[in-house]
């Protein structure tokens, strides 16, 4: 399964880990760094 997640916030990054775990190819896209924002 391939999976694109929009945004690297804390719901972003734990979404992409957790699909990794399960054996999902995924893509995080960001403006600019993970955790940056916000969630930094």
């Amino acid at each position: 399964m391939r999976v694109v997640i929009c945004g690297g916030g804390v719901i972003g990054a734990c979404t992409a880990y957790f699909l990794c775990r399960l054996g999902a190819d995924v893509i995080v896209v960001e403006r600019t760094e993970v955790a940056a924002a916000a969630s930094g």
